[in-house]
């Protein structure tokens, strides 16, 4: 309960508006560097002479485009060959003259040099490829001669620098990916939050109910007090070690399903089993610390089993079900679904049945292959199931379970 709440809080109101950001900043992107390639049209360009400076030219241009703070492109796209042969980057310095550089202006940064990859001498009459911007490299003036040309301009372009060096395509997936890791929550991020805040609710509401239940305890306070606090720590300690085994499990259900072919498991269906397979996972593993705890309490070892017995026919139980909610609801429609449910829970609590129907009303009518629908199908599988499960462990906690 504690992990799913954390979970959805900080999905809810960190984790799913830097997604957004992410993608809003991927979409201009996208467009931007489009405009970028469709300015760079050949067919006008009857000089070879032209077209050679016309290739450095456009080169400086893509360098532009990466240099604007809005790209926020990593230092790595902007690279030249030194004076020692090596690969180096432009400074910050180098990075804001190139930033206010425009078209037709000198170039930004004294002694840069572009040099040909493929040579023109050895491309005679290929316009196209003179212009091209992925076809330059830049570079000092002594990398230029004395390593790019290995000592006279009338050497080809030495063999290793031609795997030193990146298309523009190649630089501009690795400013999307640099912004994605930039402005998105991390894995690790994303999974201490998680955990800190299943163990600060689990903490919180398991106080609030051993409070409620010390109330009419006859000891003193100053007693209580220090049952409270041990309690705390308790429940907070359950709360962290489930959140963790859900954000894992979550995490290792994902990478698990993503291998799946897509023919044969939609993503619809993939998003509702990845949900279910990580609530069966802290089902059981609350299971299986109710059962140490139990057996730590002195209940009989049969006893204990039974009540584990239990807790895993519910835990696939409800599994099962809501698997059969949300893919049964898409897939074989509403009435599928219903028949499914009853199948697999001949005597359904109340909450199922309120949570079945609620289902079949929200899915009536839509579509099975409409994309929006399918996203809703997977929302509205992990509400349903979270507001389960929260009636479910309150009801728990408040009856002392």
């Amino acid at each position: 309960m504690s992990y799913l709440s954390s979970e959805w809080a900080s999905d809810q109101l960190l984790v799913e508006p830097k997604e957004l950001e992410y993608l809003d900043y991927e979409e201009k992107a996208l467009e931007d560097y489009q405009l970028l390639l469709d300015s760079f049209d050949s067919s006008g360009i009857n000089s070879m002479e032209y077209a050679r400076g016309e290739g450095v030219e456009r080169e400086w241009e893509a360098y532009h485009f990466f240099a604007q703070e809005e790209r926020n492109a990593p230092q790595e796209v902007f690279h030249f060959i030194n004076d020692n042969g090596q690969v180096d980057y432009f400074n910050q310095e180098q990075i804001n003259a190139t930033r206010n550089w425009s078209q037709g202006d000198p170039i930004p940064i004294e002694g840069m040099e572009g040099h040909h990859m493929k040579l023109v001498s050895d491309h005679p009459g290929n316009i196209e490829l003179a212009a091209d911007p992925n076809n330059v490299m830049f570079s000092t003036e002594i990398g230029h001669l004395e390593y790019l040309h290995g000592g006279s301009t009338r050497h080809a372009t030495q063999s290793e620098y031609f795997t030193l060096d990146s298309t523009l395509d190649e630089k501009f997936q690795a400013t999307l990916n640099h912004n994605e890791q930039t402005i998105t929550v991390s894995s690790l991020e994303h999974g201490a939050m998680s955990i800190g805040g299943g163990a600060i609710l689990s903490s919180t509401i398991g106080v609030l109910a051993e409070w409620y239940r010390l109330k009419r305890d006859p000891r003193p306070w100053r007693v209580k007090k220090s049952q409270l606090i041990k309690a705390s720590i308790a429940f907070g300690t359950i709360g962290a070690g489930l959140s963790a085994i859900g954000f894992m499990s979550q995490h290792s259900i994902e990478t698990l399903l993503s291998t799946v072919d897509p023919s044969i498991l939609d993503q619809t269906m993939m998003d509702i089993m990845g949900i279910n397979g990580t609530f069966f996972v802290i089902s059981m593993s609350a299971a299986a610390l109710h059962y140490y705890w139990n057996i730590k309490r002195g209940v009989s070892k049969r006893q204990a089993q039974q009540e584990l017995q239990r807790m895993t026919v519910i835990a696939a139980g409800e599994f099962l079900a809501f698997s059969a909610l949300g893919i049964g609801a898409d897939i074989l429609g509403d009435l599928a679904a219903d028949t499914v449910m009853d199948a697999l829970i001949p005597d359904p609590t109340g909450l199922v049945i309120v949570s079945r129907v609620a289902w079949g009303l929200f899915k009536a009518g839509k579509k099975l292959m409409e994309s929006e629908g399918n996203k809703r199908a997977v929302k509205e599988c992990k509400e349903v199931h979270f507001t389960y499960l929260h009636d479910n462990a309150l009801r728990s906690r408040w009856n002392g379970g």
